[in-house]
């Protein structure tokens, strides 16, 4: 039976939050906005259009969607390239590897950045598969409605596998 570990990409492999934290500054510039939340840590994880909408105080399906569509251009285009992996990346996930255990990557980054991210620090071969809320049609709500399909799409048995991440959404 194989062994799982699934793996929050944000946080736990890179260090995504200043890229991720300069984007809503430009997106909240862009759009003349004044941001309604700090501009910290506690911003990286929950699904991007639920924090655009802590962050703006805006509930407007089509301007959240504005928004969303703004973040995605610029993080796409210009931070992903500047994300850095946390040290010992490469050595971390060759030890688990060593351990017998298969890697997966769960996260509610979108697919394109989570794929173009893990590209720059030396590809998504390794992995078993690479998940994240858009894999699924229709999207999936959040991480662990991810983690459930993965789950089910892997088999995995759950007493042989486990989940490493930073945050609560992780932990639950």
């Amino acid at each position: 039976m194989t062994r799982v570990a699934m793996f929050d990409l944000d946080g736990t492999l890179v260090d995504s939050a200043p890229t991720i934290l300069a984007t809503f500054a430009w997106v909240l510039d862009r759009h003349a906005l004044t941001a309604r939340a700090p501009l910290d840590h506690s911003l990286i994880g929950p699904p991007l259009r639920d924090t655009l909408r802590r962050v703006t105080g805006v509930d407007d399906a089509n301007t959240i969607e504005s928004l969303f569509r703004s973040f995605r251009q610029r993080y796409d285009a210009v931070a992903v390239d500047s994300t850095p992996a946390f040290g010992g990346y490469t050595e971390t996930l060759a030890a688990v590897r060593g351990m017998g255990f298969e890697t997966i990557i769960v996260t509610n980054k979108r697919t394109v950045p989570t794929r173009l991210i893990l590209e720059r620090h030396g590809g998504a071969d390794g992995f078993m598969g690479v998940y994240a809320l858009d894999a699924f049609d229709p999207p999936l709500p959040n991480k662990a409605a991810v983690v459930a399909r993965v789950v089910e799409l892997h088999a995995i048995a759950t007493t042989r596998s486990v989940l490493v991440g930073d945050s609560v959404e992780d932990a639950s």
